[in-house]
């Protein structure tokens, strides 16, 4: 499920925007090719999520 962080910032459409997909299921790529490498994912949740949400 999509989370949207009560912290966002950014404009009134970004808000918008992202919102849409609040609580929405994520899907996972069908090509196990396309899905993002391991090391990417712990980039985000450390810079991005400060380790909180993955």
């Amino acid at each position: 499920m999509i989370e949207i962080s009560s912290r966002l910032s950014g404009s009134q459409g970004l808000n918008e925007w992202l919102h849409r997909f609040k609580e929405k299921q994520l899907l996972f790529p069908v090509n196990v090719a396309h899905e993002p490498r391991a090391n990417y994912l712990c980039w985000h949740q450390k810079e991005l999520f400060w380790g909180g949400m993955i």
